[in-house]
């Protein structure tokens, strides 16, 4: 299934702003159950974002506004597959079989199918 997401802050300030620096995690990420097939950042008044990936996998965007403003609006906007849940009582599958004989005796009790 395709998502299209829209995210939006805005801020409004009280006085003209001469400067500000930010950072945002809202870029969607790819794994094995969804794959990003786009991602766009815009911010008015205009910046230029500087991406990077944090340690545990998350892009990060950094801009900042140099100009003085009374307001930012930031838009973060994705396009994301998402792939079926798999089925949980299909069980761990082929998986347990391909475990040594020794293996599969010794965790079997850990490896079966439970209520849960």
């Amino acid at each position: 299934m395709r998502f299209d997401i829209r995210y939006r802050t805005l801020f409004a300030y009280d006085e003209p702003v001469r400067e500000s620096m930010n950072e945002l995690r809202a870029c969607p990420t790819s794994n094995g159950r969804q794959q990003l097939l786009a991602y766009r950042l815009t911010t008015a008044p205009g910046a230029r974002a500087l991406p990077h990936t944090d340690a545990w996998g998350t892009r990060v965007d950094h801009f900042g506004v140099r100009e003085d403003h009374t307001a930012l609006e930031v838009v973060a906007e994705a396009a994301v597959e998402t792939a079926d849940r798999p089925d949980p009582s299909a069980g761990p599958g082929p998986r347990l079989g391909e475990l040594a004989g020794s293996a599969r005796e010794r965790l079997s009790e850990y490896l079966e199918a439970t209520p849960h």
